[in-house]
C-alpha cells in the first residue's frame, strides 16, 4: 500500500497494538476523513482508508497530538508531511505536543556532538512553517509533490541562513547527521547534505560552548540571533516576498533544553527570548543594550521544576 502509512513501517513509529484503548474511537472518523480526501492521500477503497487510519492511530506521535487537542485534519496533514520527509519532524509541533520527548532528543543530540557544559543553547524556529505546509496540503493543489517541494524550499532556505549565521559566531549546529567537519560546510555538496540531514523541518538548533564563562558564550549567541533577525529581514525586503513566503525567526537562548522547549510556542514572530538567570548574569550595560535591541527576558521553569520534569521522564522510560 503506497500511502502515508509507509513511514510508520520504515521508522518504527507505528506499533503492533493500540497503546491506548481510547485511540480506537478515532479510527472510524479518521477513516471517513481520509475517504473524503483520497485525491490527497492516494487511497483507493474504504478498506484501505480504514487500514491507514488504524495504522496512524497506533503511532505514539498521533496519540500525543490527540491528547494535545490536535484535530484529525492536523493529524492527516502531519502524516502527509512525515510521508514526504520521514526523517524529520516540526520542532514547533513537537514542543507543543511532546515537550518531554523533545527535551530528551535534544539532550541526546548534544551528547552525540560531544557538546560539553558550560554551554549556551540557541533554538531558531521558522515562524509559521507548519501552518504554511498545512495550507499547501489543504489547497486545491492537494498533496502533490510540488506542494511539498515549495514547503521544503522555504524551510531549507531558513535553515541555510540559520546554520551559516550560528557557525560564523562560533556555534555548533547539533541537529544534523555527521556529514563532515565545520570547514567542509563551505563546500556546496557537503552543505547540501547537511541541510538534507537536518533533524527538524522548521528549526536550527545550536550550542555555543562556554569560553571561560557563560558570558562570552551568551554574547556570541545573542549576536548570532540579532544578526539572523536582521539578515532575514533584509532577505524578505530584497526579494520582495509575499507575506506567506517571508522568513521570520523565533529564537530562544538559554542554558537548559527544558527552558528552550517551553518557550518556543510562546515566542512571537521575529523576537528573541533569553533565559532569565542567564540574562541577569550580564552586566547592566549589556542588559540595557540587549533590551534596546528588543531581546526579551523570561524565567521559564525553575531548577526544581526542571528536575521534576526530568524525573517524570526517567520514570516513564523505566515503566
Amino acid at each position: 500500500m503506497t500511502t502515508i502509512a509507509e513511514p510508520l513501517k520504515r521508522t518504527n513509529r507505528g506499533g503492533n497494538a493500540f497503546t491506548n484503548g481510547w485511540a480506537t474511537a478515532y479510527v472510524e472518523p479518521l477513516a471517513h476523513l481520509i475517504s473524503q480526501n483520497r485525491g490527497r492521500i492516494k487511497t483507493s477503497s474504504p478498506d484501505e482508508d480504514f487500514r491507514l487510519a488504524s495504522a496512524l492511530m497506533r503511532a505514539s506521535w498521533v496519540q500525543a497530538r490527540l491528547k494535545a487537542k490536535y484535530s484529525l485534519q492536523d493529524i492527516l496533514w502531519e502524516s502527509w508531511a512525515r510521508y514526504c520527509q520521514p526523517t524529520r519532524t516540526y520542532l514547533c509541533t513537537d514542543a507543543t505536543a511532546e515537550p518531554e520527548m523533545l527535551v530528551h532528543n535534544l539532550t541526546d543530540f548534544a551528547d552525540q556532538h560531544s557538546v560539553k557544559a558550560p554551554t549556551v543553547l540557541l533554538v531558531a524556529v521558522l515562524d509559521g512553517a507548519p501552518e504554511f505546509s498545512r495550507s499547501l496540503f489543504w489547497s486545491d493543489a492537494g498533496a502533490s509533490q510540488n506542494a511539498w517541494k515549495r514547503a521544503e524550499a522555504k524551510d531549507a532556505e531558513f535553515y541555510r541562513y540559520s546554520f551559516h549565521v550560528v557557525s560564523s559566531f562560533g556555534g555548533v549546529a547539533i541537529d544534523h547527521g555527521d556529514v563532515g567537519s565545520s570547514a567542509e560546510a563551505d563546500d556546496p555538496a557537503h552543505f547540501a547534505a547537511r541541510v538534507g540531514q537536518r533533524s527538524f523541518q522548521d528549526a536550527c538548533v545550536a550550542c555555543f560552548p562556554g569560553r571561560k564563562s557563560n558570558g562570552m558564550a551568551l554574547a556570541a549567541a545573542t549576536d548570532a540571533a540579532l544578526t539572523l533577525v536582521r539578515m532575514l529581514q533584509e532577505h524578505n525586503e530584497v526579494h520582495e516576498l509575499s507575506w506567506q513566503d517571508c522568513l521570520f525567526p523565533r529564537i530562544v537562548i538559554g542554558t537548559r533544553w527544558d527552558f528552550a522547549v517551553s518557550q518556543i510556542p510562546r515566542v512571537r514572530r521575529a523576537r528573541i527570548v533569553v533565559q532569565g538567570d542567564v540574562f541577569r548574569a550580564l552586566g547592566e550595560a549589556q542588559r540595557q543594550t540587549l533590551a534596546a535591541a528588543g531581546v526579551k527576558c523570561r524565567s521559564g521553569l525553575t531548577e526544581g521544576e526542571a528536575c521534576h520534569v526530568t524525573e517524570r521522564r526517567r520514570t516513564a522510560e523505566i515503566a
